[in-house]
């Protein structure tokens, strides 16, 4: 209903500007107010008040809610209440749109009636390229403004990183979005239930317990990062502990796993996780520059008689672009979701196995009470924002079980870095992730139009890059905002469990922005970027690896399903090859 009538309001708009008239709408639907989407309420619009100038700013809430939202537009419209904008106007007012549905794939930015875009899944070049993003370079490169006249002592460039930096301006040297919301997909564990079954690795592998720690306070193993004393002591440093976890837990009655069964394609995170930690954070960005210089990366050439993977390395450029379809990380962790779909009847939640009844809603809050209700669930596979987007689960389950409920450890889980013992000592490092949502703040070129709206826009999206918002967001969310900014040890003491891992883990993991880094990704960005788990298995075809391993197709023929030969990616791609050039 609210895309309907944000669709009457923009066909009246442009009526209106037919017969030239100058009138605005005189109220939008609004989430709290407005009424509809999944926690709206109330039954009232926003009228425009005409002594001020209006800006009108769209939110994707997705995992994050509209709260920092809300927040972060009631401290805007109190630090510039004597603000200036159009003649005759004092002040400001933001017309927010709490419950956008359109994703940035799918905006159509001409024809909005939104200045402001808070929003996910951007493809950012082709935006850019159509001329539809308004230049924030001035924005960015620039102090956050606090106030119509005081602004920060440090820029919000200083605040991106050196992948956010190059991305961003890759085309033409100008900044057209800024980083949104930071979210990482893999797993999440429960804490306490690993303490209570003692499900943490053990440092002494001859323990007679299988590996794993008898009593609480035994010293664990050093983890993925190969170091002791730290965040990821006792979690499996390899595939074969991460499955060996998973039999213990089936063994005393813990489901290993739960993912929605109306959207199989989050098991494509626990891949994506598996791939990315054994391949490394230099294999991973291989994937948006297409040039490893010196370096060389892992990549598999076929198969042995025993199935097993032969491996080569090698340099990549845009010439043999092709061969990081063959990532050694990418084939691992196809093989570990087969593993664990081959036991689904043990490994997974009984409506993970694709029911179209059960959302990701209901896995977080089957998670959240599984624990409470003597039916343990050991991990989640979701994202980082899943404990956001579970308040109101979290909520019915202290109503329900009281202060048994209130505490809850859940945290980040760092991934294995190795296949097997033979191999950790080298590829023990600390855990690789990618900034995985492409979540973005934008400003529809089309505010341009008019001056004192377009000094608008950038005022607020300045304002909203501020440290004081980014952390209010972070503190309101529990998520970070994908810039380089601190919490005060209060704020960070405010965040829950769940939060506070993801802060920590961030500060530590190798982040990947996914920004394209060479002119043939910028130009190329849905193929080559977008729909990675396509794949043709004896001419079928397959979107999502979940479908091929209930058929019982294997890892290895989804896996060399995706290999793209030289001759094809010469046809498609030999413009931008470097030989010659």
């Amino acid at each position: 209903m609210k895309r309907i009538l944000t669709l009457i309001c923009s066909l009246m708009i442009a009526t209106m500007a037919l017969f030239g008239s100058a009138c605005k709408p005189a109220g939008i639907p609004s989430g709290p107010t407005g009424g509809g989407g999944n926690n709206g309420g109330g039954d009232g619009n926003i009228v425009v008040d005409t002594t001020k100038t209006q800006l009108y700013v769209a939110n994707l809430q997705g995992g994050i809610g509209y709260e920092w939202f809300r927040k972060a537009i009631a401290r805007f419209e109190e630090k510039f209440a004597d603000a200036v904008y159009e003649p005759g106007t004092k002040g400001v007012q933001i017309i927010p749109e709490d419950e956008y549905t359109v994703n940035g794939r799918w905006l159509l930015l001409p024809t909005d009636m939104y200045d402001v875009y808070f929003t996910e899944n951007l493809t950012y070049n082709e935006y850019v390229r159509k001329g539809e993003l308004l230049d924030l370079t001035d924005v960015i490169k620039a102090p956050a403004k606090t106030s119509p006249t005081t602004s920060e002592s440090v820029t919000i460039e200083s605040k991106l990183n050196a992948d956010q930096k190059s991305g961003l301006t890759a085309q033409n040297g100008n900044y057209y979005a800024i980083p949104h919301y930071q979210a990482f997909r893999g797993l999440s564990y429960d804490v306490d239930l690993f303490n209570e079954n003692r499900l943490f690795l053990a440092a002494d592998k001859n323990n007679g317990n299988g590996g794993f720690i008898i009593r609480e306070n035994d010293v664990k193993s050093v983890g993925p990062n190969g170091v002791a004393g730290d965040y990821d002591d006792g979690l499996p440093a390899t595939i074969d502990e991460f499955f060996a976890l998973c039999e213990k837990m089936c063994g005393l009655g813990i489901i290993p796993f739960v993912w929605p069964g109306q959207a199989v394609s989050y098991t494509e995170y626990l891949c994506d996780a598996i791939a990315d930690n054994l391949g490394g954070v230099d294999a991973v960005r291989l994937n948006y520059t297409y040039d490893s210089g010196a370096k060389k990366t892992k990549i598999i050439t076929g198969f042995d008689s025993s199935n097993n993977p032969i491996v080569d390395e090698v340099t990549i450029t845009t010439d043999n672009g092709y061969l990081l379809k063959q990532q050694y990380g990418k084939y691992y962790g196809l093989e570990v979701l087969e593993r664990v779909i081959d036991k689904i009847d043990s490994y997974a939640h009984a409506l993970s196995n694709n029911d179209s009844n059960f959302t990701q809603y209901n896995s977080q809050e089957e998670y959240i009470y599984s624990n409470l209700e003597n039916k343990p669930i050991g991990m989640i596979i979701d994202g980082t924002y899943w404990w956001n987007e579970a308040k109101g689960a979290y909520n019915r389950s202290v109503a329900k079980y009281g202060e048994r409920a209130k505490v809850r450890n859940f945290a980040w889980m760092p991934m294995p870095t190795a296949v097997s013992a033979a191999d950790q000592a080298t590829n023990a490092k600390d855990p690789v992730v990618r900034d995985i949502m492409n979540s973005y703040c934008i400003v529809n070129a089309k505010v341009a139009d008019n001056q004192y709206k377009a000094q608008l826009a950038k005022d607020f999206v300045s304002f909203c890059y501020t440290d004081e918002s980014l952390q209010e967001f972070t503190t309101t969310t529990g998520v970070a905002k994908g810039l380089n900014y601190s919490l005060t040890e209060a704020q960070y003491n405010s965040l829950s469990p769940f939060a506070k891992s993801c802060w920590d883990f961030r500060a530590v993991a190798d982040i990947v922005s996914i920004l394209p880094g060479s002119v043939m990704t910028i130009e190329n960005e849905q193929s080559l970027l977008w729909d990675l788990f396509t794949t043709s298995i004896s001419g079928q075809a397959y979107n999502t690896p979940f479908y091929a391993y209930l058929a019982k197709e294997s890892s290895e023929d989804y896996f060399k399903g995706q290999w793209i030969s030289d001759s094809t990616w010469r046809q498609n791609y030999e413009r931008y090859f470097t030989v010659g050039m």
